[in-house]
């Protein structure tokens, strides 16, 4: 079913809930509901991946379970699943009575299965014709999804796939305001380009670090990796003859580069407005990577000289990242600092005016062969 062309009954669409909110904890909520108000006590997981169709790859998205997610920060190829690639095809539903009865060839199949989760719902997330996802409902007893029981969590299904097409493509419109930003930067500048791309894997990679230790969400951390390019969004609206200025700034001349703070602010609530997408959580983070990367622990940040927690995780880990590649970056007025300069800087500042779980996860990234990040 394509979900461009479906409508919820009304009252299906009090679940949707509140697009301020997280979708994990919309999910979590539409859960509750289901079990206290039709009694599906054994709906024990509610998931969304995410199909990326250039890498043909499913990523894990959301979920609510009354257990932590088998599955987090997890991507495997949608061509090695041929019944999700038959779902794909058909828009159809696949039931699974019992996930003991599959063999276990692929890890998620055999992660879900060992955690105790025996049968399993699934839908496509199908939108204009185009794959977005799968939603996943598991219980962990068996054959829990047939006869009246199903018919009555279909509907639930369609919804989840509704409210996930929604995040997804507002995601995805962000995305391409991204690519549209950095394509702009590359024409004006190659190095500022390059130095966005960077900042999306570096906040990619300390968020992954610090998701465990601070429950951060997998739909978190796409968001932030995705969202992070456009952090001195503000800096288009930077004069070049400052900007590029191969010699150190003045006062007055810093003053103005300060400026593309609230400039890119101002320039993400046009891009709302035009692009009629709203408030969600999505451009609460966007605005807090915008707005609060320069600001420090100890307040002496800008531009609002915030302190601490009054800082916005987005704006901790996008300005942690931020600071490490801008010193190991050649610039116009400056040539580039070694990783080991850098890093010394960051442990020095750690606590005081960078945030130490940041900095930290940043060094793990950074002394990790496997991460690619230099």
């Amino acid at each position: 079913m394509d979900l461009s062309v479906w409508h919820p009954p009304d009252a299906l669409g009090l679940a949707i809930g509140d697009k301020d909110e997280s979708l994990n904890f919309r999910l979590e909520r539409l859960r509750n509901r289901l079990i206290s108000d039709y009694g599906a006590t054994g709906l024990h997981r509610i998931a969304i991946a995410v199909y990326e169709p250039k890498s043909d790859e499913l990523l894990t998205f959301a979920y609510a379970s009354d257990t932590p997610s088998p599955l987090t920060q997890y991507s495997a190829q949608l061509s090695d699943s041929q019944s999700l690639m038959n779902l794909s095809r058909d828009w159809g539903t696949r039931i699974i009575h019992d996930l003991r009865d599959i063999p276990k060839q692929r890890r998620h199949s055999a992660v879900v299965s060992d955690s105790g989760f025996r049968s399993s719902l699934t839908i496509p997330i199908i939108y204009h014709g185009k794959l977005y996802g799968f939603v996943f409902f598991n219980s962990r007893e068996p054959e829990f999804f047939q006869g009246a029981r199903l018919e009555a969590l279909l509907p639930y299904a369609r919804l989840v796939g509704l409210i996930g097409a929604n995040a997804i493509r507002e995601a995805r419109i962000i995305r391409g305001t991204v690519g549209s930003t950095i394509a702009l930067s590359k024409a004006r500048d190659i190095e500022t380009s390059a130095h966005m791309e960077r900042i999306g894997v570096l906040s990619g990679g300390i968020a992954g670090r610090l998701a465990a230790k601070f429950d951060l969400s997998d739909e978190y951390i796409t968001m932030l990796e995705q969202f992070s390019p456009l952090h001195d969004l503000g800096k288009l609206s930077i004069p070049d003859i400052i900007l590029l200025k191969p010699g150190r700034l003045t006062e007055e001349e810093f003053d103005q580069i300060k400026e593309h703070v609230q400039k890119g602010v101002d320039l993400l609530e046009v891009m709302v407005s035009e692009l009629d997408i709203g408030s969600n959580s999505q451009m609460v983070m966007l605005r807090d990577i915008i707005a609060h990367h320069h600001e420090k622990l100890d307040g002496s940040g800008y531009p609002y000289g915030l302190r601490d927690d009054q800082i916005p995780w987005a704006g901790r880990i996008v300005g942690v990242a931020d600071i490490y590649d801008a010193l190991t970056s050649e610039r116009p007025y400056k040539s580039a600092w070694s990783k080991g300069e850098a890093i010394d800087l960051l442990r020095r500042e750690s606590g005081t005016k960078l945030c130490p779980y940041c900095v930290d996860a940043l060094i793990e990234v950074l002394e990790d062969p496997e991460s690619n990040i230099s």
